[in-house]
This record gives C-alpha cells, structure tokens and sequence, in this order.
C-alpha cells in the first residue's frame, strides 16, 4: 500500500462528506491507499457516518479500504497518534476532517515522492471560508520559498518552516516516524509545533512544491 491518509473527527460531522468525497475521488488504485477515521468521542453522527462509508468501501472495489478507530474523547494530539500506529502504508498524511484535498492529484505528489526517494515532501494550500470561497494568503504565506531542490531536514527547518507550523501539507515516509517512535504530546494543545520539527531533524531528503493540493477552511 503507497499511501495511509489520518483523518480525526470530533462533531464534524457538517463537513465529511465534502472532506470524504475529495479522498475518494482519486487517480490512483482503490489498492493503493488507506483512510483511517479516527473518531475522538463525537457527540454528532460523525461515528455513523464513518460506519457508512466502510460499509460502502466493503462493498466496492471502487473505494479504498476504510478503517474506523473509535475512541473516548482524548484530544487531536491522541487521535493523530492512533491513526499513526494503525497505518499501514508506505506514505502518510494528515487530512482534518473540516478541510479537503484537490481531487485526483494524489497520483502528482506520490509519483513526486516515490521518484525522488523523499522522506518528506512539502507542498502548498488554499483557505476557503466556510462558503469555500478562496481567501488569499498571509504576506508570511505568500513568501513561503518553494523552489526546486532536496534539503536535509535540519535545513527545511533552519530556511524554509517559517511560522506555519502545521503537520497536514505534507507527505512522509512513515517509517521515518515510526522507527524514531516520534509521538504527538498529548498535553500540547498545539501539538503540531513540537512535533514536525522532530520529525524534520531525522529526515534526509524533503522537497517543496508549490502545488495547492490542500484546502484548509478558515472556520467563523
């Protein structure tokens, strides 16, 4: 398997099926990646709706294999961690579940990845309001360097991080996290800061690309 896609839900259930529908609506093989639902104690129909897309994923071999992880409420930091123990596959990324991806372009950044032997690959996103309007970047965003080039990790972090700090516009090597046993702080309420730069220090190989595959809503 290439690729295992974290999702965690928590009363989101208003903007699954847009975030569901984008990651099925792929150009690679169903056999090819994984969803993983981390349900972290919705108190919506987030959970049922979650069972109904494994139900469909059961039945067709038009979807990708659809794994629910369901769990008392622990946190963001709790549910990535589950999603990262259960992952199988080569590669992995984070999706929030009020957030969506370009469709058909997993194909674009994997090929990207696997071509290039990258352990991370960076690449760029799109705030949508909650009427998925485009809003345009912070000046900070905005002069994000994308340029060509493979960096070491050390490197990505000393010239290129900057102050977004999110984990979700990238792709890893899951290996690269699994075999450091690199955890998310279930204490930090922003637990993407502390965690991508130790990720980013046993990386080699990480390259940016300007492609907006990801579309993070700026929610009221």
């Amino acid at each position: 398997m290439r690729l295992s896609i974290v999702v965690n839900m928590y009363n989101t259930a208003k903007y699954m099926p847009k975030c569901m529908d984008s990651l099925l609506e792929q150009d690679i093989l169903p056999s090819d990646y994984e969803i993983i639902l981390v349900d972290d104690g919705s108190t919506d129909n987030s959970l049922s709706m979650a069972i109904e897309y494994q139900n469909q994923s059961e039945k067709s071999e038009l979807f990708p294999r659809i794994k629910i992880v369901n769990q008392e409420n622990k946190g963001l930091a709790a549910a990535r961690n589950v999603g990262v123990d259960v992952a199988e596959g080569k590669y992995l990324c984070f999706v929030d579940p009020d957030d969506y991806i370009e469709k058909n372009s997993l194909n674009e950044l994997l090929s990207i990845v696997e071509e290039k032997n990258l352990d991370i690959l960076r690449f760029n996103y799109q705030k949508v309001d909650e009427e998925y309007n485009k809003i345009p970047d912070f000046q900070s965003e905005a002069a994000f360097d994308y340029s060509e080039g493979i960096m070491t990790g050390i490197d990505f972090l000393k010239n290129r991080l900057g102050t977004a700090c999110y984990v979700w516009p990238y792709i890893y090597r899951l290996d690269l996290i699994k075999s450091n046993n690199i955890r998310f702080i279930e204490t930090c309420y922003f637990d993407d800061t502390p965690w991508l730069p130790r990720v980013m220090q046993k990386a080699q190989r990480v390259e940016c690309i300007p492609v907006r595959h990801q579309y993070y809503l700026q929610r009221q």
